[in-house]
């Protein structure tokens, strides 16, 4: 018990003396704060100075660099002044034009800047004097274009030839409210472009041989090819030029100036047109020139619009169609006021004729659009007729000629026919084969009309008397059918033997009629008289054995295809 007694009093002790060591340490903490609070009262002035120092080194520095960059800002806008005066390319003449609107509203918002005013006045006029010189610039630009890229479209893969767009664009972005004058000069050089684009197709052709009739050759200038190149190449140039246009311009609406650049290169396909139609030209000629213009006309409209040019080339077109259908009434009475000549041969106006179809057959979509598809071979029907009509002043004298000239140039059509595909062609084929076919038997029945009647049976030619001799009167009678055939038939056959047919097949079936109707009926003729005596002499009227008679028939007409006059 004494033991944990003198325990808790040595605890107590020890408490004691901790509680006196705290109080000493607390109170030196005391102290120490004490004087740090006054070194703290004594230093703060010396933190707000040495704060208030470092602010002013601040704004120091800060007026300083504000004085350097508007000193720099001054000497940028005096060499700006003299850039834009003499621009080095058109890319930093630009951005020197950027640069200087800039600068300009900067000197505006701080005019207290040294020299401001004066920077401000010289910047505006170099501004003035720039736009200019961006004109200048937009020529340079589009005569190098024109030089590299010409009368070709935008590639897209064509980086260079884009750049190039772009700078024009931006020379004309700036140009457009300050120097509108660009466009004169932008006219000026692309319109003389695409005028010698639509220009240089216009080369001499070679001379059109001319046939000896007057209708193939109403005109010698192979200028039709020219002249259709020429409002191709002219269409062309419109959509190249409206692409450029509106890529330069920034809209999809340019017909007004598109019209404009292109009307140079419009005017002379315009005169070139006019010179051709006031030529006499083959017709193939104006259907070339009339396709065409038909084809291009709608182009046209959607490039210009329904403009001035739209409807001159209507104008044109019309009075091509009108031409070509005045040509087609101007053959018609060139053929039926010509004067022709006959003989044993295809005409030469037939020839002619089929000449000119077979070009014609080359232009079917043409000859529908000039109103002519169902009307063309009225030409062939038309130059038969004539024929016909003419022939009859010489029919009753050289009859056989006659319908020999005319199964010629039926024959000669119907082979031509077969080689075209017009409207209408079986009709008129069907006419033409039925009027050949019926000039055949005419001819062959006219022919022979004077022989036939001599070579006919007449039973009361032959009279015998009781005794069986011939009676006197039918001797006679006899000698006169023999005379009459050696008379008749050399007339006959000579005039007709030598006469040219033109198709070897009317050729031979005029032969065979021949035999047909001469060959079985002499022998008939030769083996009824010959069995009688009308003579001591027969041989004396018996001149034209049948051995020598059927091979002549078999052998008359030679074989020409065209004249030879």
């Amino acid at each position: 018990m004494s033991k944990s007694l003198s325990i808790r009093e040595d605890l107590q002790r020890k408490v004691r003396e901790c509680s006196l060591s705290g109080s000493e340490v607390l109170r030196s903490l005391d102290k120490a704060v004490s004087k740090l609070e006054d070194f703290a009262r004594i230093v703060q002035p010396l933190q707000e100075a040495v704060i208030k120092l470092g602010e002013d080194y601040s704004n120091i520095d800060k007026t300083l660099d504000k004085v350097r960059d508007e000193a720099q800002t001054i000497r940028e806008g005096y060499s700006l002044i003299k850039d834009l005066q003499s621009p080095s390319d058109s890319r930093s003449h630009l951005k020197s034009i950027e640069r200087a609107q800039v600068l300009i509203s900067f000197f505006q918002k701080k005019p207290n800047i040294p020299d401001s005013r004066t920077l401000q006045e010289k910047l505006a006029s170099a501004l003035s004097l720039s736009y200019p010189i961006c004109v200048k610039l937009i020529e340079e630009q589009i005569i190098k274009y024109n030089e590299m890229y010409g009368v070709n479209t935008i590639a897209q893969d064509n980086t260079a030839q884009i750049d190039m767009v772009n700078m024009i664009k931006e020379l004309i972005d700036i140009c457009k409210t300050k120097a509108p004058n660009y466009w004169q000069v932008y006219v000026k050089l692309r319109s003389s472009l695409l005028l010698k684009y639509v220009n240089s197709v216009s080369k001499p052709e070679a001379k059109v041989s001319s046939n000896s009739g007057q209708v193939i050759q109403l005109g010698q200038d192979n200028t039709s090819k020219n002249l259709v190149n020429q409002i191709k190449s002219f269409v062309r140039a419109c959509e190249v030029e409206k692409e450029l246009l509106q890529w330069v311009l920034g809209t999809q609406t340019v017909q007004d100036w598109l019209g404009e650049v292109t009307e140079g290169a419009f005017q002379f396909v315009s005169s070139q047109t006019e010179t051709f139609l006031s030529k006499k030209v083959p017709i193939t000629m104006l259907l070339e020139v009339l396709n065409a213009f038909t084809s291009s006309l709608g182009e046209i409209e959607k490039l210009l619009g329904k403009s001035v040019k739209y409807y001159t080339t209507s104008k044109l077109q019309t009075t091509l169609l009108q031409k070509s259908q005045s040509w087609y009434r101007e053959y018609i009475q060139v053929i039926q006021t010509s004067k022709i000549d006959f003989g044993d041969f295809v005409h030469d106006m037939s020839i002619q004729l089929s000449q000119e179809l077979k070009k014609l057959m080359h232009h079917a979509d043409v000859l529908a659009i000039a109103k002519l598809d169902q009307s063309i071979l009225h030409l062939v029907t038309s130059l038969i007729d004539t024929f016909r009509i003419k022939i009859k002043a010489i029919a009753s004298k050289q009859q056989g000629l006659c319908h020999v000239f005319m199964i010629n140039n039926l024959s000669f059509w119907i082979n031509a026919l077969q080689e075209y595909d017009f409207v209408g062609l079986e009709d008129v084929m069907t006419r033409v084969e039925k009027e050949m076919l019926s000039e055949i038997e005419e001819y062959s029945k006219n022919t022979w009309s004077k022989l036939l009647p001599v070579l006919s049976d007449n039973p009361t030619v032959i009279e015998m008397k009781k005794n069986g001799v011939l009676a006197r009167w039918s001797r006679k009678a006899v000698k006169n059918k023999f005379k009459s055939f050696n008379t008749i038939f050399p007339e006959v056959f000579n005039y007709h033997k030598n006469f040219s047919i033109f198709s070897r097949d009317i050729l031979q079936l005029l032969r065979k009629k021949n035999y047909q109707l001469i060959v079985p009926a002499y022998k008939d003729f030769l083996k009824r008289y010959l069995a009688v005596d009308f003579t001591t002499n027969k041989g004396k009227y018996v001149l034209f054995p049948i051995e020598t008679l059927e091979p002549n028939i078999m052998n008359m007409y030679s074989h020409r295809t065209i004249s030879t006059n």
